[in-house]
């Protein structure tokens, strides 16, 4: 079983390493992978990830769309905050 460092070390490298992924896309992901917690998810807001990723608002929108459908990121939108779950997490 893979410590929390190494699960974050991995999934960065296997985000960095995607060809399924835009530029923009990786970075938005990795700011996700950046605060992921211990569960594989990620309490960031929208603003962080802006700043993270340069990137506008409708930036971020458009890539976590694009990240929910190309590598299942789980999305729990709220009005409050969102919470991004990377489904890969548990089986790492």
């Amino acid at each position: 079983m893979l410590t929390f460092q190494e699960k974050r070390e991995f999934l960065l490298a296997a985000l960095i390493r995607s060809e399924r992924l835009g530029t923009s896309e990786k970075m938005v992901a990795i700011a996700l992978a950046f605060r992921v917690d211990s569960d594989g998810s990620s309490n960031i807001t929208t603003r962080e990830i802006m700043a993270l990723a340069s990137l506008s608002r409708q930036g971020v929108q458009n890539c976590i769309h694009g990240l929910e459908d190309k590598i299942d990121l789980i999305v729990n939108r709220t009005p409050a905050k969102n919470t991004y779950q990377f489904r890969q997490w548990s089986g790492l």
